[in-house]
């Protein structure tokens, strides 16, 4: 991600240095609330996250709702027409009860689980203005997730890593509603809606010690048809549909 960031902001930077076409271009940043209509497969047929019916509640409860941000840049070729790039990154968190199925795997106690997902991923796509107040803008995605999951015992922190790491395709779809504030810069509502489909590719390491209970080695390994839980869980992909909305400063050079 931290690759990603640095090449945007480069390539920002070397745009807007060329004088010829500085005038032309917009700067965007946003903050974003995002829904995530959370779906999970495995050999192409839809499971549970939990076991437990009371976890999985609780758990969509929460993660299905959080923060982000966007970064991005527009070029306009005309009033009309303009090409978008940039980086969106959203991301929920669950926060409760670890659950019994997994209390008993590891090799030690644990009360409290906390699960945070990050999707994040660099954009491109283009805008139409309608008028000077509103747009309509369409784009695809390089997405990736990343899930870190923290255990903690009587508030004790018993292990946080990155269990699992996810990449796939998306597509953001909607439009924007500016209002100038000064002559450069537009206060900026929009409403997206997000199409994010994501495969595993790499899971936690664990090992299994001499009591039998699971321990995270601290690193991860490709799942792929060489990892031993391949053969049980087959292929496993995850949806998170859902909504974007942001609020922005756009500054128009």
């Amino acid at each position: 991600m931290k690759k990603l960031i640095i090449l945007f902001i480069f390539v920002t930077l070397l745009f807007i240095s060329q004088n010829t076409f500085a005038k032309n271009f917009e700067v965007i940043g946003k903050l974003t609330y995002n829904t995530f209509d959370l779906v999970k497969y495995s050999k192409g047929k839809e499971i549970s996250i939990y076991n437990d019916k009371t976890t999985e509640e609780r758990f969509r409860d929460q993660a299905e709702k959080g923060p982000g941000y966007y970064l991005g840049l527009i070029y306009w070729f005309n009033e009309k027409w303009g090409v978008e790039g940039g980086f969106d990154l959203a991301e929920s968190t669950y926060d409760g009860t670890c659950p019994k199925e997994t209390v008993n795997t590891l090799a030690f106690d644990v009360d409290r689980e906390i699960t945070t997902q990050k999707l994040y991923g660099p954009y491109l796509g283009v805008a139409y203005s309608i008028n000077k107040i509103l747009r309509l803008k369409a784009g695809i995605l390089r997405y990736y997730l990343k899930q870190d999951d923290t255990f903690k015992n009587n508030g004790q922190t018993m292990l946080s890593s990155t269990i699992a790491e996810c990449k796939g395709k998306g597509a953001l779809l909607g439009g924007e509603i500016n209002y100038p504030i000064k002559e450069n810069i537009l206060l900026t509502a929009d409403f997206n809606y997000r199409i994010a489909k994501v495969s595993l590719s790499k899971v936690g390491h664990f090992i299994v010690d001499e009591s039998g209970k699971m321990v995270d080695v601290g690193e991860l390994e490709d799942y792929d048809e060489n990892h031993p839980l391949y053969a049980v869980g087959g292929e496993q992909e995850s949806e998170m549909n859902g909504f974007r909305l942001g609020i922005s400063l756009s500054y128009l050079f």
